[in-house]
């Protein structure tokens, strides 16, 4: 799936793909991750290729629609192991 494909070539973590901002600019297309959801609690910025870009936007306008919660990621995925 776009979703693991996404994971494995950004090596991002779980909840960052969902809390991360994105941004676009001259130099590229950019996944911010916010201090407070990184592990490190130090903020880190991803370079994503248009692809990654609207795998990111699809994820999050799912959860966003499920109401936005840790919660819906655990079980979001959690849901995809058991059927994958």
């Amino acid at each position: 799936s776009l979703v693991f494909k996404l994971y494995g070539e950004t090596g991002m973590r779980l909840s960052e793909g969902f809390y991360g901002v994105l941004t676009e600019d001259e130099n590229g297309i950019w996944l911010a991750i916010p201090n407070e959801h990184s592990k490190s609690k130090k903020g880190r910025t991803i370079e994503l290729n248009e692809e990654q870009r609207d795998t990111i936007k699809m994820m999050q306008n799912i959860w966003y629609s499920k109401g936005a919660t840790h919660q819906n990621i655990i079980a979001g995925c959690s849901e995809r192991y058991a059927t994958s």
